[in-house]
């Protein structure tokens, strides 16, 4: 990782990780019928997350760099991802591990395509290996869930 990450956002951003490792170790130790339990409260976890890159989308639209059809574009893909992480809520978890698990894939294609210009080098860094790992994570609980 870049060494000019401010060592508060390195933090952060590792703590937000915690909850996304420890579902997708623990639903492989408990018993089956726990580790299926555990895959909601992973499901739940990983929709508020997906949802707050829709609000860092969203925010991005208030950067003076942005042009007008970009940030008109970005609106409306932040409002999705936040839709798409509430609906994801109502599914069934391998369901909805499949549409989170493409919603962190499509947001990190989303911002190296549209905004990756207006970020800091260290916030792409981060945000690339934070996704890759969140990801990591959630086709571990998908294998787990596909087992039973």
């Amino acid at each position: 990782m870049n060494e000019s990450t401010p060592q508060l956002a390195r933090n952060l951003g590792h703590a937000g990780l915690l909850p996304f490792l420890a579902g997708a170790f623990i639903v492989w130790v408990l018993p089956p019928s726990k580790g299926l339990l555990v895959t909601s409260y992973f499901a739940q976890y990983s929709a508020v997350i997906l949802s707050f890159l829709g609000g860092m989308l969203w925010s991005t639209t208030l950067m003076k760099n942005i042009n007008p059809g970009m940030s008109r574009a970005l609106l409306w893909l932040a409002i999705l991802f936040s839709l798409a992480a509430w609906l994801s809520t109502f599914l069934a978890p391998l369901y909805a591990l499949l549409v989170l698990c493409a919603g962190f894939w499509v947001a990190r294609v989303v911002e190296q395509r549209s905004v990756d210009r207006v970020y800091p080098l260290w916030l792409i860094t981060l945000r690339n290996w934070l996704t890759r790992i969140v990801i990591a994570c959630h086709i571990s609980v998908l294998v787990f869930i596909a087992q039973y």
